[in-house]
């Protein structure tokens, strides 16, 4: 019998660990209006490094990590432990931002400037999934210091980037 998909996604946010002792929700959100330009700049950054990972380079999202997460281990050990998780989800279809919180903190973590953003994905190999990524203000770029996948309530998947009305036949 074959292994259920989202017992393989959890591989990915425990073996690279990237939960980093976050808890994933900050623990004050602040008011969206305050930190507009933040979370836009923040959610641009996360965007881009998803973008970086479906397409396989991996070494540029190495270089999007922030400090915290590049420590304690090597480019190659994380490529390595990124790419096989990554690579059950299968072809990207679509990707849709959920939500985004700016806040000055996050259990277990300093006090400072981080952006949560939750994406709903679709994936060729899997049912939707949420990812979410957690970003951090680090020596005035927004890197990433945290990222997990796991499952979206039930019926729920983001439209397919690259279909249209036009594709569908009644």
């Amino acid at each position: 019998m074959k292994r259920p998909l989202f017992g393989r996604c959890a591989v990915l946010a425990g073996s690279v660990a990237f939960a980093v002792a976050l808890s994933w929700s900050p623990a004050r959100a602040e008011s969206p209006s305050s930190h507009a330009a933040e979370v836009s700049a923040a959610t641009q950054q996360a965007a881009a490094w998803l973008g970086a990972l479906d397409l396989g380079h991996y070494d540029e999202g190495w270089n999007g990590l922030a400090t915290v997460m590049q420590a304690g281990t090597t480019a190659q050990e994380w490529s390595n432990d990124i790419r096989g998780p990554r690579e059950l989800l299968g072809k990207p279809i679509g990707r849709q931002l959920q939500r985004a919180e700016f806040s000055t903190t996050v259990r277990g973590a300093p006090t400072g400037q981080y952006v949560t953003a939750t994406y709903l994905s679709a994936f060729a190999d899997a049912p939707a999934v949420l990812e979410t990524v957690l970003l951090s203000l680090d020596d005035g770029r927004w890197s990433v210091a945290g990222y997990s996948v796991g499952p979206a309530p039930e019926a729920t998947a983001p439209a397919a980037a690259d279909k249209t009305p036009a594709d569908s036949k009644p």
